[in-house]
C-alpha cells in the first residue's frame, strides 16, 4: 500500500500542477473557495486515491479495466453534483468540470504508468512533485479572475481643433491680378475687378484701410457683395472646452462591498457594474445630470443581481446625481492636462435627495471629456435596508462607488 500511496502523490502532483494552472483563466464561482489551493488539495486527494485503489487491484485480472470504471463513475458523480449545484451557485458546473475531467484522466494514466520507477526514485519524485504543487497552489491563490471595481481614465487620445474651410480658389491671369487694387487683392485673391476709378467732387474718396475692413468683390451681374458672404466659406466650429458634452460609449459605475459568506469564512468583495449611464455634463454654469439603471447591474451571481432588482429597486431603478453649476474650470482643463477636484450634488433615489461628493480625476481631449469619479456612502446615509439573505453571515457598511464618464462635445 506505501506504494500505491506513492504513486498516487506523484500522480496527484502532476494533476495538481496543470489543473492549477488552466483554472487562471477560468471564472471561478467564489475565489475565495475554489482557487488554486482548493484545486491542489482536491487534486492530491484524487491522486492518493487512485493509487491506493491500484494497488488494491493488483491481484485483479481486469485490473485496469475496474480501475478506469471507478475512476469514471467517481467523475461521473462530480458532474451530477456540480450541474445541480450550478443553480445555487453560479459558474460552478463551468469551471468544476473541466478541471475534474483534467484530474481524473491524469490521475488514470499516470497511476499505472509509474510500475517501472525503483522505489527510491518513486520516493524522490513524490516529495519533488508534492513540494512543487503546494507551492505552486498557494503562491497563485490569489491569482485568477477575482472582479474589481477600480476604473480608470483611458488612454489619452489626441483630437484636432477643427477650423474654418475655406472658399476653392480659382484660376485668375496675371493681367486681371495687376489690374486689381493692392488692398484689395490681398482680402480677395479669388475675385476679377477692374481698377478702381478716381475720386471726383461727386465721388467720395474710399482710403485704402476701409476697403481692407469691408473687402467688396463683384458677382456676374456687377452687385458688390461681402467677401464674408463668399459661397463656400463656413463658420467656425465652437471652442473645444466648452459648452455640453453627452455621456455616451465606454461610461462605466461599479459598486463595491466587502461581505462574508456561509460557505466560506474569507472576506470577499462583491461587484456590481453597469454601462448603462446616460446624461450630460454642462460646463456652461447650466445643471449637469447623470442617471443610471440599477435594474442593469451585475456581477458574477444572478442570486445577488435578482436582489438588487426585486428586493432593493423594484420599483425606482432610475438613480440620478445632479450638479447645479460647474464653474471655475483650472487652466489644466483647456490644455488637456488631467487633473483632480471634488464635486458636490444630489443623489436622487427612490424619490429622496441625498447630499453627495465625488473626488473627480478629469481630462479634456478637446471635443471628449473624460471623468473618474469615487466615493463612498453607507447603507444607513442613503436610507437603504442592509442586503441579507441565507448565504450571506454579513456586509460591511461602506459602499465604494466609482464612476467613469466619456462624454462627446456637443
Amino acid at each position: 500500500m506505501i506504494a500505491g500511496l506513492i504513486t498516487g502523490v506523484i500522480a496527484g502532483s502532476i494533476a495538481a500542477i496543470v489543473a492549477s494552472l488552466v483554472s487562471l483563466p477560468l471564472r471561478s464561482p467564489v475565489d475565495s473557495v475554489f482557487n488554486t489551493a482548493t484545486i491542489t488539495l482536491a487534486s492530491l486527494v484524487v491522486g492518493i486515491l487512485s493509487g491506493l485503489i491500484w494497488a488494491a487491484l493488483s491481484a485483479n485480472r481486469r485490473r485496469m479495466l475496474v480501475f478506469d470504471a471507478i475512476l469514471a463513475v467517481a467523475f461521473i458523480v462530480v458532474v451530477v453534483i456540480a450541474a445541480i449545484g450550478n443553480s445555487v451557485l453560479d459558474r460552478l458546473a463551468s469551471f468544476t468540470i473541466p478541471l475534474a475531467a483534467i484530474v481524473f484522466v491524469l490521475a488514470g494514466v499516470l497511476t499505472p504508468s509509474m510500475r517501472g520507477l525503483s522505489p527510491g526514485a518513486s520516493r524522490a519524485l513524490a516529495v519533488i512533485l508534492l513540494i512543487a504543487a503546494v507551492i505552486l497552489g498557494v503562491v497563485l491563490m490569489g491569482q485568477g479572475d477575482t472582479e474589481s471595481g477600480e476604473l480608470s481614465l483611458p488612454e489619452r487620445v489626441e483630437s484636432p481643433t477643427p477650423v474654418a474651410t475655406q472658399a476653392p480658389v480659382s484660376t485668375m491671369t496675371t493681367e486681371s491680378a495687376a489690374e486689381m487694387p493692392t488692398e484689395v487683392a490681398a482680402v480677395s485673391p479669388t475675385a476679377t475687378q477692374p481698377p478702381a476709378p478716381a475720386a471726383t467732387e461727386t465721388t467720395e474718396a474710399v482710403a485704402p484701410a476701409d476697403i481692407a475692413d469691408t473687402p467688396q468683390v463683384e458677382q456676374a451681374d456687377n452687385t458688390p457683395i461681402r467677401q464674408t458672404d463668399t459661397p463656400g466659406a463656413t463658420q467656425a466650429a465652437p471652442e473645444v472646452g466648452t459648452g455640453t458634452y453627452v455621456v455616451g460609449e465606454g461610461s462605466e459605475i461599479t459598486f463595491t462591498v466587502g461581505e462574508v459568506l456561509a460557505r466560506s469564512p474569507a472576506r470577499i468583495e462583491a461587484v456590481l457594474r453597469s454601462t448603462d449611464l446616460s446624461g450630460q455634463i454642462n460646463i456652461d454654469g447650466e445643471p449637469s445630470t447623470i442617471e443610471v439603471d440599477l435594474h442593469s447591474l451585475s456581477s458574477d451571481q444572478q442570486y445577488r443581481d435578482r436582489y438588487v432588482r426585486s428586493r432593493m429597486f423594484p420599483n425606482d431603478p432610475i438613480a440620478s446625481f445632479r450638479v447645479d453649476s460647474v464653474e471655475d474650470l483650472p487652466p489644466e482643463f483647456h490644455n488637456g492636462d488631467t487633473f483632480q477636484r471634488p464635486v458636490s450634488g444630489t443623489l436622487r433615489l427612490k424619490g429622496n435627495d441625498f447630499p453627495l461628493t465625488f473626488d473627480l480625476e478629469v481630462r479634456n481631449d478637446g471635443n471628449v471629456l473624460n471623468v473618474l469619479g469615487r466615493t463612498i456612502f453607507t447603507w444607513e446615509e442613503l436610507e437603504i435596508p442592509v442586503p441579507t439573505a441565507r448565504s450571506v453571515v454579513s456586509i460591511e457598511d461602506d459602499i465604494h462607488v466609482q464612476i467613469l464618464l466619456i462624454a462627446e462635445q456637443q
